[in-house]
């Protein structure tokens, strides 16, 4: 991935977003990209190889089956995201084998029946609860975590958008080193008894509120921030930043090129990938397609950096950028 080293600007941007749990070494996405959701299942092997090589180049992270990344080529193994949901975690050795966890307040059913809700037939809206008694529960769940991986594997919370200051408050509380922030169409807010409707610039306010308190408490400042929300454009990527984001889930950019008619291949799904498998007919690799379009948000990130003379996306200051929506 080029920089603008040699540009008129003369600052070459560092866009990595850095991760570092107490005990380990720091885990590094080259570039500020998560990948969260993605629907192995309905994937060919060709397909999810791909996509998986495509995610090591980028030097992001991404949520792939145990199953599959076993079966991965060196070339394609990128670093892997372990989910652990209210209704399902996987074991030590799989944790082990993550270089970054993410703790989920739902069950993986909810999540699943939440995201199928923009197909028809979709049922009624889902409420995502929180699987523990207090505050004090939560600490202790997450020092639990850290004590088994023993203080190496960066842990964060996955959070619904809804009552975010409150939420964040939470995460700093439990001294996690990241928090995703997800928006979904029908997203339960327990506060209004509502959908939620906060926008992305309104989410990142309230972030900022609850690490100003928390500092303003004696409180150090080392979570990062990861927004799980569709953008209308590249130009809203770098607008993230501004706001006071450090990487950006870009799984939707994966969904609308795996919409886009295909060569036929076997949908044999990764569980599929355990026996031999041969396709007929070669499939069309989207890896170079994947590329070609985040690191056309990269490259827009880039240039806003190096344009108002910073080094890192996180010195930008939020008002020299519109504000933007989910």
């Amino acid at each position: 991935m080029g920089s603008l080293a040699e540009s008129p600007f003369g600052v070459s941007p560092q866009l990595e977003c850095r991760l570092t749990p107490p005990g380990g070494r720091v885990i590094s996405l080259k570039s500020p990209f998560l990948f969260r959701r993605i629907p192995w299942k309905n994937l060919s092997k060709e397909t999810a190889t791909n996509l998986c090589a495509a995610v090591r180049q980028l030097g992001s992270a991404i949520a792939v089956p145990i199953s599959m990344m076993e079966q991965l080529p060196a070339a394609a193994t990128p670093l892997r995201i372990a989910q652990i949901w209210s209704d399902h975690s996987p074991d030590l050795a799989e944790l082990e084998m993550s270089d970054l966890i993410e703790l989920n307040f739902c069950s993986e059913k909810s999540a699943h029946a939440e995201e199928n809700k923009q197909y028809a037939g979709a049922e009624s809206v889902v409420s995502w609860p929180i699987d523990v008694l207090d505050t004090n529960s939560l600490v202790h769940r997450v020092a639990m975590l850290r004590e088994v991986t023993e203080h190496k594997i960066p842990i964060g919370f996955a959070i619904p958008a809804g009552n975010v200051q409150a939420d964040v408050a939470l995460a700093l509380a439990c001294q996690v080193d990241f928090v995703v922030l997800t928006w979904s169409p029908s997203l339960f807010d327990d506060k209004a008894g509502s959908s939620s409707t906060i926008s992305v610039a309104d989410a990142l306010s309230e972030v900022r509120l609850a690490k100003s308190n928390y500092s303003a408490n004696g409180g150090g400042d080392e979570l990062k921030v990861i927004i799980d929300a569709p953008l209308g454009s590249v130009e809203d990527f770098p607008k993230l930043f501004a706001l006071g984001a450090h990487a950006w889930c870009g799984q939707s950019a994966i969904d609308a090129l795996l919409r886009q008619p295909q060569a036929p291949q076997p949908n044999i799904g990764y569980s599929g990938m355990l026996s031999s498998y041969s396709a007929s007919k070669p499939a069309t690799s989207i890896q170079p397609q994947l590329l070609e379009r985040l690191q056309t948000y990269v490259k827009s990130l880039e240039y806003v950096v190096a344009r108002a003379g910073k080094v890192r996306p996180s010195e930008l200051a939020n008002n020299l950028l519109c504000t933007i929506d989910a």
